[in-house]
């Protein structure tokens, strides 16, 4: 593994990403080179930004690049999915996914950090290169209001540690046929909704990840919920732009309190382990 191996450029990152089996397709290859590591850190770290190692610079945290790597080839992305990213920080993952949906599919990204919604929201319109990814929207907020009656996705990634309790209740977020890659514990856990509400859960990797900022389970029924709605401008589904009928952003919607349901635990109906360690 080259975790610490340091790269001049984005191309030697992904060329050595590539080298060690950590990316294994064509396509999940282009994305990574087309979007800068670079681009998506403060000044004080870029130095940094080639290196296959996790950033930490205040409120900016990315994990290793070749974690990454390993959750996009779990959630099995192609173009038109919808693609929700939890504890989207500066924007770097949301950007690559972005890039394999395709303006006919949605890359959401909901963060806590009102400053680094701010930095990723405008990544678009500061880097030329990232210009065509400019149908990516982000959000302020915290994942355990998202309304799912409003919203839900065919792939979810928790980029922060979870319990058992509080990622099941992020699974109603999930379309059914839909993949959320979670940390939870010391495992990276991917999760498939299948029909009838049940789930199939299954460790792929040993990761140490910061745990997400938990509010006490006792409080969310009584929290307002926000979902994501069609924009008030959106000009319809037209021929001119496709992405109309899908591109959407985030805005407050408040529903009356005790509207959220399902708080019990989904069934699980699998569960297998591997040996791969992620570090």
């Amino acid at each position: 593994m080259a975790a610490w191996r340091v790269q001049r450029s984005n191309a030697d990152l992904v060329a050595s990403l590539c080298s060690d089996g950590v990316i294994q397709t064509d396509v999940l290859a282009d994305a990574f080179l087309a979007v800068d590591r670079g681009l998506f850190l403060p000044s004080s770290v870029r130095e940094k930004a080639y290196r296959d190692e996790p950033i930490r610079s205040g409120i900016f945290h990315l994990s290793a690049p070749h974690v990454y790597a390993s959750v996009l080839e779990a959630l099995q992305l192609r173009p038109g999915l919808s693609f929700l990213n939890i504890g989207s920080g500066s924007g770097y993952l949301s950007h690559i996914v972005a890039s394999i949906v395709g303006p006919g599919g949605i890359s959401h990204g909901v963060e806590l950090h009102s400053e680094l919604v701010e930095f990723a929201s405008t990544r678009c319109s500061a880097c030329e290169s990232l210009k065509h990814l400019n149908f990516i929207s982000f959000a302020q907020g915290d994942a355990f209001q998202l309304d799912s009656n409003s919203q839900t996705y065919d792939r979810v990634y928790v980029g922060a540690g979870s319990t058992r309790q509080y990622s099941a209740l992020l699974h109603s977020l999930l379309n059914v046929g839909g993949i959320m890659v979670v940390p939870q514990g010391s495992s990276l856990l991917f999760i498939k909704r299948e029909d009838g509400g049940t789930f199939h859960c299954e460790s792929i990797a040993n990761v140490h990840f910061k745990s997400l900022k938990l509010p006490p389970i006792r409080t969310l029924r009584d929290l307002p919920k926000f979902s994501v709605l069609p924009s008030p401008d959106d000009p319809g589904d037209t021929d001119e732009d496709h992405r109309a009928a899908l591109h959407y952003t985030f805005s407050a919607s408040i529903v009356g309190k005790g509207a959220s349901e399902g708080f019990a635990e989904p069934e699980i109906i699998g569960f297998s382990e591997s040996t791969a360690t992620i570090s």
